[in-house]
Parts: C-alpha cells; sequence; structure tokens
C-alpha cells in the first residue's frame, strides 16, 4: 500500500516538472531573439536604434541619454521675509507714539536704538 502512495507521489511530481517544463519552452519560443539580453530593462525594446557607423565618431561609443533635463529648482513651501537694502530710517511719531518704520510694532522707548520685534536698527 505504501508503494502505491509513492508511485503516485512520483508520478505527479514528473508531471508538475513537465508542465513547468513546456511552459518554459513555450516562453523561450515566443519570446523574440532580439530583446533576450539580460542587461535590458523593460521597456528598452521600444527605444529607436542608432543609426549610422558606430565607428566613426568617438561620442557614438557612449551611451546616448534620452533623459529629459532636470526639474528646475522648487521653491521654498514658506515665504521669507525679505531684507531692506534702504538704510534704517528714524522712529516716526504719529500721534505720539513711536513705531518701528520697517516692521511697524510700536516701540516701548522712542529712543530705543533696535526694534524688539524684527531686531531693525532705528538710531544711527
Amino acid at each position: 500500500m505504501a508503494i502505491r502512495v509513492w508511485i503516485i507521489f512520483v508520478i505527479i511530481f514528473i508531471l508538475i516538472a513537465l508542465g513547468i517544463l513546456i511552459f518554459l519552452i513555450i516562453k523561450f519560443l515566443l519570446t523574440p531573439s532580439s530583446s533576450t539580453s539580460v542587461y535590458d530593462a523593460p521597456g528598452m525594446s521600444d527605444l529607436p536604434e542608432p543609426s549610422g557607423d558606430s565607428s566613426s565618431s568617438p561620442s557614438s561609443s557612449q551611451p546616448q541619454n534620452n533623459l529629459q533635463p532636470p526639474a528646475t529648482k522648487v521653491e521654498s513651501l514658506h515665504e521669507e521675509p525679505m531684507l531692506n537694502d534702504s538704510p534704517p530710517l528714524t522712529t516716526s511719531s504719529i500721534s505720539g507714539e513711536s513705531y518701528c518704520p520697517y516692521c511697524g510694532t510700536e516701540l516701548d522707548e522712542p529712543d530705543s536704538s533696535f526694534c524688539p520685534n524684527c531686531g531693525a536698527q532705528l538710531s544711527e
């Protein structure tokens, strides 16, 4: 009885191995011979073949890059404060109050040298 189980097991194993072998043979026969290189990447068969004599110029022996140019620099997602190139202004008095000429913050002390909010120099 145990021998019959082993015989059935061997027959099933042989049938599976033959099925895999037949599948691989059919796959090999249906694959075009020009793209059987191990180094071909998927989609590379869509690229045009280079034309002309490859020995005519030394640059033709180098691979051609058909890539798009690199993307432009991405602007930052947050706005950076713009620096004012003009010389520092003195504090202006509006109705007796002193304000920073750069950011408009009200100054606690009218004779302050620097703005407490933005740090701009207020007096020369």
